[in-house]
């Protein structure tokens, strides 16, 4: 584990080969400056159940704020787990 996690720490985006653009409209979003920008987009998607859709954007919050509101980035990972949990089962992860 440990080696892995060194090995994705020198990766950078620099040194990363790009082909050829990426297409498909799944790939259709509009860039954002604002996270609220990025969750109105979601909230739009009807395609997705109103609550799922809610608890998708609010792991996304959770997903975007990573290690900037609280230097314990690992709670808001598990938060955000949990949103996409009950996003996709209708109920909280069980708690350990």
């Amino acid at each position: 584990m440990e080696k892995e996690k060194n090995e994705l720490s020198k990766i950078d985006s620099d040194s990363v080969e790009h082909s050829a653009p990426v297409q498909g409209c799944h790939y259709d979003f509009k860039p954002v400056k604002e996270t609220i920008e990025l969750i109105e987009q979601i909230m739009q998607r009807e395609s997705i159940p109103p609550m799922a859709r809610y608890c998708i954007a609010t792991a996304l919050k959770y997903i975007l704020r990573l290690g900037v509101k609280s230097s314990k980035w690992e709670e808001d990972a598990s938060k955000a787990e949990n949103y996409l949990h009950r996003a996709i089962t209708g109920g909280w992860m069980a708690k350990n």
